[in-house]
C-alpha cells in the first residue's frame, strides 16, 4: 500500500508538471499572447531609433556649444578692448588697446579697472604702440577662433598651431602686432 501511495503521489506530480507546462505552452503560443517575435523586433527597432536620435543630438550639440562658447569669449574680449580704448581716450587723450593680462588685472596707473575674467582659453596680443590687437579663443586642440581690431565683430576660424620639426610652435607674424597669442596655448 505504501508503494501505491508513492506511485500515486509521483503520478500526481507528473500530471501537475505536464499541466503547468501545457499552460505555459498555451500562453506562449496562444494567439492572445503578447510575446511573439514581431513584437520583440518592433520593440528593439524603436529603442534603437530613440537611442540613435539621442546620440546624434548629443554629439552634434556638444561641439556646437563649444564653438559658441569660444565665440562668446571673443565677444567679451571685444567689449573689454572697446571699454579700455575709450577709457584711455578719456584719461590720456589717446586710445590704446590692452594685452589680456592688463584686461584681467587692470592698469591702475592709468585708471583702468579689471575688465574681463581670467581664462586659460583666451589670449590677446597687442601691437607695440597699442593701436591694434588680435584675440584668440582656443575651443579645442584643433579649433581656434580669432578677432582683431580690424575685424572685431566676426570671429574667424583659425588654423591649428603650426609646429616645426622639433615640435615647437612657429611664431606667426601679424602686421603691427609683435607676437602671436598662440604661444599661450602650447
Amino acid at each position: 500500500m505504501n508503494v501505491f501511495r508513492h506511485s500515486l503521489k509521483a503520478r500526481k506530480e507528473q500530471f501537475a508538471a505536464r499541466k503547468s507546462e501545457l499552460g505555459l505552452r498555451k500562453a506562449v503560443f496562444s494567439q492572445q499572447g503578447a510575446i511573439d517575435l514581431a513584437s520583440i523586433m518592433v520593440g528593439v527597432i524603436v529603442i534603437a531609433i530613440v537611442g540613435g536620435i539621442i546620440a546624434a543630438t548629443v554629439f552634434a550639440v556638444i561641439p556646437w556649444a563649444q564653438k559658441e562658447a569660444g565665440k562668446q569669449a571673443l565677444g567679451s574680449v571685444k567689449e573689454a578692448e572697446s571699454v579700455a580704448f575709450a577709457q584711455y581716450v578719456a584719461n590720456t587723450g589717446e586710445g590704446k588697446y590692452l594685452a589680456f593680462s592688463d584686461l584681467v588685472s587692470g592698469v591702475d596707473a592709468d585708471g583702468i579697472d579689471s575688465l574681463i575674467q581670467a581664462s586659460e582659453s583666451v589670449d590677446v596680443a597687442v601691437s607695440a604702440d597699442g593701436s591694434e590687437y588680435i584675440a584668440v579663443s582656443k575651443v579645442s586642440d584643433t579649433l581656434r577662433f580669432y578677432i582683431s581690431s580690424d575685424n572685431p565683430n566676426t570671429p574667424v576660424e583659425a588654423l591649428p598651431a603650426v609646429k616645426d620639426a622639433k615640435g615647437d610652435p612657429v611664431v606667426i607674424t601679424i602686421p603691427s602686432v609683435a607676437t602671436a597669442p598662440d604661444s599661450a596655448f602650447n
